[in-house]
């Protein structure tokens, strides 16, 4: 990917303040499947799971109430800028919170 190093920055600033609340877990799956691909809430192992999938779908729960907080989907293509592998989300204020955020620092 042209611009990885740059894309998972912007992802890892996500995932960073989506854990900023340690009742949020973040699963990563691939799209269209409900495998998940990270066992563990590592921002590593996270990242590594966005990373190995063309199309994922990362999704974040809150586990004291058990609300589902949204998702976001990531499209990574060898010539998409980091600010738009990023080609779905919820539209709720948590995920536009996030979204933004991290698009501010890119």
């Amino acid at each position: 990917m042209k611009h990885e190093k740059q894309a998972r920055a912007h992802i890892r600033r996500i995932v960073r303040d989506a854990r900023q609340d340690w009742t949020t877990c973040v699963y990563v799956r691939p799209l269209c499947e409900d495998e998940v691909l990270n066992d563990r809430q590592h921002e590593g192992e996270i990242l590594d799971a966005v990373f190995g999938c063309d199309e994922t779908v990362i999704s974040f729960h809150n586990m004291t109430t058990g609300r589902d907080l949204g998702w976001i989907m990531v499209v990574l293509d060898y010539e998409r800028e980091p600010i738009e592998i990023i080609s779905d989300h919820t539209a709720n204020r948590y995920i536009e919170q996030l979204v933004t955020k991290a698009e501010s620092k890119l």
